[in-house]
């Protein structure tokens, strides 16, 4: 923010039938219809709430000179956003260029996809091969898409160096089919330290779940902590651990539990999918290893190990520089004023 400027924060009324409250430095307005009421938990935005969603959006951007929009939803935006990027400048952020799990048939995703894509909006990625992604896949203007560095989550309390005597791999977030469980399974026998702890937490996909418990029956270095982790338990987790690993099978965006890595100061193994391993490797933070090759991966595992904690420090530390808010922030602002300069001139 710089003087004369103002921020208004349009967001959810109430989420899965819970009200959402909280106080702010700046206005929020809570009219935006909960998605996802609790009698349908998991399910698309119903109509009727689009229509609300799309008119009270509108409304409250005609008082706007730019419009951020954080998250898209395909079916709606579709038709709206159009409408929306040529009345007030518009910034949207692309958080998955293909979503982890669809909804809808593939073809009708595409030409929805297509729609938003093609809009007059600015886009923003995390990270250069997402925004290529988009450009060749969806025909998207390369001047309307803009990349930053996920932001990193600033951790409540002072990093300490895990214990080297009894490392610690962690698999945390969603568990879902494209995370590379039973690879990351088929690796923990292969890896070769002898005191070992490995700690995978969230939850997910029910067989996914049982697949773990399954495994854990006959691996005793294999902790699991199934279900939601709240904050407090995350960063004890991240804390705790010497290494990091997402061993996905394919992804078409970037991760937020590696800026949570970052945060923390961990090491990374991951897997060259999305943008999660280019972000490693250009930042180097960590190994990068093919995807579905659990051999390759209990290597890396090893070699991460092996070298400590401290080793990566240096890297870890210049990589949240980086990534941090104020950074991120100062290239949105760079978009924001593209927009408005864009119609401006138009």
């Amino acid at each position: 923010m710089r003087p004369g400027d103002s921020l208004v924060v349009q967001a959810l009324r109430s989420y899965r039938g819970e009200p959402l409250s909280g106080s702010h430095s700046y206005p929020v307005v809570r009219d935006l219809p909960d998605p996802a009421p609790r009698n349908r938990v998991g399910r698309a935005l119903t109509p009727v709430r689009a229509v609300v969603r799309s008119f009270r959006r509108r409304r409250l951007a005609r008082l706007a000179d730019v419009v951020h929009v954080e998250t898209i939803t395909y079916e709606v935006d579709a038709f709206t956003l159009p409408r929306l990027a040529r009345s007030v400048p518009t910034v949207v952020m692309v958080h998955d260029v293909e979503p982890h799990a669809q909804r809808l048939p593939h073809a009708v995703h595409s030409w929805l996809s297509r729609r938003v894509y093609r809009s007059t909006a600015h886009f923003v990625v995390y990270h250069r091969v997402l925004a290529e992604e988009l450009v060749t896949r969806y025909g998207m203007v390369r001047e309307r898409v803009h990349v930053a560095p996920i932001p990193t989550s600033p951790q409540p309390r002072e990093t300490r160096v895990p214990d080297a005597e009894c490392p610690t791999v962690l698999l945390f977030g969603s568990l879902r089919a494209n995370k590379g469980i039973d690879d990351f399974l088929r690796a923990l026998p292969l890896l070769t330290e002898p005191s070992l702890r490995v700690v995978v937490a969230g939850g997910g996909e029910r067989e996914i779940e049982s697949r773990l418990r399954a495994h854990q029956a006959m691996d005793p270095r294999l902790e699991l902590e199934l279900g939601q982790v709240d904050d407090h338990r995350k960063w004890e987790l991240f804390e705790s651990a010497s290494c990091v690993v997402l061993p996905y099978t394919s992804f078409h965006s970037q991760s937020g539990v590696l800026a949570d890595a970052y945060s923390a100061s961990r090491p990374l193994v991951v897997t060259d999918v999305g943008a999660i391993g280019p972000t490693v490797r250009d930042d180097q933070t960590g190994e990068v290893v093919p995807p579905s090759d659990p051999a390759a991966l209990a290597a890396a595992i090893d070699k991460v190990l092996r070298a400590g904690v401290p080793a990566y420090a240096d890297r870890l530390a210049a990589a949240v520089v980086r990534h941090e808010p104020r950074a991120v922030g100062a290239v949105l602002r760079e978009v924001y004023e593209t927009a408005a300069r864009g119609r401006s001139t138009s």
